[in-house]
């Protein structure tokens, strides 16, 4: 419907921990209009993340990921994790 939206908003940073690796960390929400509350009973969404990357060579890293999500879709008590680990080569 049209009259039925959100807002976004996303703050991120990136620390280096020493020349080969770093830490990353996120935040972001997700605020829907009145419309969407009254009409789906829609809850603001939470995402929580963090991730570490290591480089091995300029073009090889290995990377690990947590993020944690709250009312995912909007759907009040829905929540969400997703863990990850990686190995990345680019050609």
């Amino acid at each position: 419907a049209p009259s039925v939206g959100t807002n976004s908003y996303l703050v991120g940073a990136t620390i280096p921990v020493n020349p080969v690796s770093r830490v990353m960390l996120s935040w972001t929400m997700l605020t829907p209009n009145t419309n969407m509350k009254d009409t789906y009973n829609a809850q603001n969404q939470s995402a929580y993340n963090i991730a570490y990357s290591y480089n091995f060579t300029k073009r090889t890293n290995m990377y690990a990921m947590f993020g944690y999500m709250q009312n995912v879709g909007t759907v009040d008590t829905v929540k969400s994790t997703l863990v990850g680990v990686g190995l990345r080569h680019m050609f």
